[in-house]
């Protein structure tokens, strides 16, 4: 689903050496929603859709955000309301994979337990970009005890079709999902592992990153097991990639 567009000025803070001097870039931000049997998995949720009201779109920083389709009305397409998704796995805690958590409630919060608790010092997650108030229902009160805090690589339905890969760096729990469809194989949803084709070729480290050894560590893995799988990679930022996948209602089996 398409959760957001992203225009970046300048391209260089996706760069820690400098790679990218006086140049800009158009991203997208992308959410993914996976049957499994008769419960539905929504991966990420996009930027906030609260951005929609607003036709030109909202500043933050060097990120113009702009969303022409809101989440809850994509889901309405397959007539699915928010109550309806059973689980809602967060690649990292960044503010546009985690606009839309709260809207959420019933669901099972999918996130790593390092991640999470990062929250627990929310002027030292803001600091990384990840905003408490984006999950607060499962922060507090009753939305606490719904949220499953995974340490390391988890079978997510203990059958093999969906694995979260613990991939640490760019926040403390970041994570990548793998999805092993029947027909089309296994395919790797990167989260940020890497925001754009040419950030990924030059093993790229933006310069908002938490942990650059661990970053580059987690990059090494993946790459190593799209390789060994012969996955499908979809870097969620990019463009060129958002096309590979198909647009709902249609979908990959």
């Amino acid at each position: 689903m398409d959760c957001g567009r992203v225009h970046v000025d300048p391209k260089n803070v996706f760069s820690d050496t400098d790679e990218f001097p006086n140049q800009t870039l158009d991203l997208v931000s992308s959410c993914y929603l996976i049957k499994h049997n008769a419960e539905w998995l929504l991966w990420d949720t996009g930027l906030p859709s609260a951005i929609a009201e607003n036709s030109n779109g909202v500043q933050n920083g060097p990120f113009h955000l702009s969303i022409d389709n809101p989440l809850t009305s994509q889901l309405r397409k397959l007539n699915l309301a928010p109550e309806d998704i059973d689980y809602v796995g967060v690649s990292h805690g960044h503010f546009d994979h985690t606009g839309n958590v709260n809207l959420f409630s019933n669901a099972q919060l999918i996130i790593q337990k390092a991640e999470y608790e990062f929250y627990a010092t929310p002027d030292r997650a803001r600091a990384y970009h990840m905003e408490p108030k984006l999950i607060d229902y499962f922060l507090t009160g009753r939305g606490r005890d719904n949220v499953r805090k995974l340490e390391g690589d988890t079978d997510i339905f203990g059958d093999g079709s969906v694995t979260a890969l613990s991939l640490p760096g760019h926040t403390p729990g970041h994570m990548a999902l793998k999805v092993e469809l029947p027909e089309s194989g296994p395919i790797f949803l990167s989260g940020d592992q890497w925001h754009f084709i040419e950030n990924h070729n030059k093993n790229g480290v933006p310069d908002f990153n938490y942990n650059r050894v661990d970053t580059l560590s987690s990059s090494k893995r993946l790459n190593q097991l799209i390789k060994n799988t012969n996955g499908l990679l979809i870097i969620q930022h990019e463009v060129a990639h958002k096309n590979k996948l198909p647009l709902l209602p249609d979908y990959l089996k």
